[in-house]
């Protein structure tokens, strides 16, 4: 197996591992697994030049790392450690954005997307706030910049249309679509179900991001 591979096949062992853990509510397997599955994903980015000079890849890199920060936050059920885990994510979010300012926007192509998005995150936002309760504020927020950011890298595709940027766009639409899954689980209807959807969605969206490090 090549070097480029090596990693995604250890990542996919460690979700499967971590999904076991989950729905057998092991506490011990899911950090195990969720640690090195996230830590996997910043290594990922690391041997794809995330460090190798680019401004890009290194806002990248810190992305994956907020991201992994929320990840092991996630993974006590308590609402402190899931508030910590909302804001790291955030701040992920608010890394790719980076990414895709420094990579360049299209303006125009981003006020479209921006529209699109903003009516599909008020669906969300219309189906989540109700039952946020006093998390309101903070998901709120996460709506807005995780949808701005999938705005951010559809209006980057419109400026060059590159394997690069493609693969950007294609980790942030998973990422958005898991967070839903989480959303989900967390305020409208727990479930296994939505982690067996939303974590190897993840994973693949972080991977995604990750192979694009420059």
């Amino acid at each position: 197996m090549g070097r480029s591979m090596l990693i995604p096949a250890l990542t996919a062992l460690a979700v499967a591992g971590l999904l076991y853990g989950e729905a057998n509510d092991i506490l011990w397997l899911r950090i195990a697994t969720k640690v090195p599955a996230s830590l996997l994903f910043i290594l990922y980015g690391w041997q794809n030049g995330a460090l190798d000079g680019h401004a890009d890849g290194v806002a990248l890199f810190v992305a994956l790392w907020l991201c992994a920060a929320g990840d092991w936050f996630l993974l006590s059920r308590e609402k402190k450690p899931f508030m910590a885990g909302i804001g790291s994510f955030l701040l992920g979010h608010v890394g790719y954005l980076v990414v895709f300012g420094l990579i360049g926007i299209s303006m125009p192509a981003f006020a479209a997307a921006a529209l699109v998005v903003g009516l599909i995150a008020w669906r969300v936002w219309a189906w989540v706030g109700p039952h946020a309760g006093p998390l309101k504020p903070a998901v709120a927020a996460y709506v807005l910049v995780i949808s701005t950011m999938v705005a951010a890298a559809i209006a980057s595709v419109a400026v060059d249309p590159s394997p690069r940027r493609l693969t950007l766009l294609a980790g942030a639409v998973v990422f958005f679509i898991s967070d839903l899954c989480v959303a989900r689980d967390r305020f409208v209807s727990t479930g296994f179900e939505n982690r067996a959807v939303g974590l190897p969605l993840y994973y693949a969206a972080q991977l995604m991001f990750a192979a694009s490090a420059t």
